[in-house]
């Protein structure tokens, strides 16, 4: 339930082989550093804000040789040592993708109804499949604009042959030593949205593998600040 000092909305989705549990934890409790130096967490720095830490079910992972596992989609290896599989198996990813936008747009609608603000004052965000989950989500999405979209770590599927227009923000980051989501993969996303029309913001990270780092933390305050003047204290 909201009370009067809710006036955000966090969506936040693990990535694959994690839950909410484990995700949401650690993501409330990493610290990061502002240009003020002041210490920070994304729950001091949105103290108003209420977040929902969904967790999908399990599956089979193609990957795992059909292990059972959280994933909100199936997927084959992204490595660029395998980059023609990939794009051959891309199929795997169409009937997880089908649920879990039909999930996302049903949580999105619920959380639109209760935040002040509507859709304005609601972020989905997300990391590695969850980053993927959330882009397909934001393109299928058929409400008013998100405050914004941020992906860490992921990319957008079937970017290779993405076409269509649509207004919306998003926010991309990702490590330089990611070796699970290569780098071009996710700055071949963000050029696909550019061409959409979306408005991107793009960020690498020096040294980073696959996850997120306090610079990255630390990026979207101004990121939301700049795109739905959204408060935050710094």
């Amino acid at each position: 339930m909201y009370t009067n000092d809710n006036l955000n909305t966090f969506i936040l989705l693990h990535g694959r082989g994690s839950s909410a549990t484990k995700s949401g934890l650690a993501l409330l409790s990493s610290t990061f550093t502002h240009d003020s130096n002041s210490t920070s967490t994304l729950r001091s720095t949105f103290p108003h804000a209420k977040f929902v830490f969904p967790t999908t079910t399990c599956s089979r992972a193609t990957l795992y040789k059909r292990s059972i596992i959280h994933q909100w989609f199936d997927s084959w290896d992204l490595t660029p040592r395998n980059e023609r599989e990939a794009h051959a198996r891309e199929w795997l990813m169409i009937d997880g993708l089908q649920l879990t936008t039909a999930y996302l747009r049903v949580l999105l609608w619920q959380e639109v109804a209760l935040v002040p603000g509507g859709a304005e004052s609601v972020v989905l965000y997300g990391l590695s499949r969850g980053c993927a989950a959330s882009l397909m989500t934001m393109l299928l999405w058929d409400g008013e604009s998100l405050a914004g979209v941020v992906g860490m770590c992921g990319w957008l599927p079937f970017a290779d042959g993405m076409v269509g227009v649509i207004a919306s923000s998003g926010d991309g980051k990702g490590g330089r030593e990611d070796d699970r989501v290569p780098l071009q993969s996710g700055s071949g996303s963000a050029a696909c949205l550019k061409a959409m029309g979306v408005k991107v913001s793009w960020d690498e990270y020096q040294g980073l593998g696959h996850w997120y780092s306090g610079g990255m933390l630390a990026d979207i305050a101004p990121f939301l600040q700049n795109s739905k003047d959204w408060t935050a204290e710094v």
